[in-house]
């Protein structure tokens, strides 16, 4: 999730807080697209405060990368609801907002390996 310039990307190792830019650079071998979700500067405090804070171990079921955004989202008062997927996220996104902005992140470099496949 980028706010104002920031990535927050959960995972395994926990919450990763970097400038969105590094977090691109990192990731240029998949594409990416990200909804833009209209918030008063006060909701993005509160949701970059959530993001800040979210706890709980790592599962892919239970508490996965899709889980912060998404519940902190909720918090806002966007009806989210069950969410497996980042996909599933987006589709909901696009869903109840009013005449949504997307944007489209292409790959700049080929995947290298083959340890996830559905990265490519």
């Amino acid at each position: 999730m980028n706010v104002d310039g920031t990535t927050y990307s959960y995972g395994p190792a926990g919450m990763s807080i970097v400038p969105t830019s590094l977090y691109l650079d990192k990731n240029d071998f998949r594409e990416g697209i990200g909804t833009v979700v209209p918030l008063t500067p006060d909701q993005e405090k509160a949701l970059v405060a959530c993001l800040k804070n979210w706890k709980g171990k790592y599962n892919s079921v239970s508490n996965s990368c899709v889980d912060p955004p998404a519940r902190c989202l909720e918090k806002l008062g966007l009806k989210i609801g069950s969410i497996l997927f980042p996909v599933s996220l987006g589709n909901q996104l696009l869903d109840i907002l009013v005449d949504p902005t997307v944007n489209f992140y292409p790959p700049t470099q080929p995947a290298q390996g083959s340890s996830a496949p559905w990265a490519r």
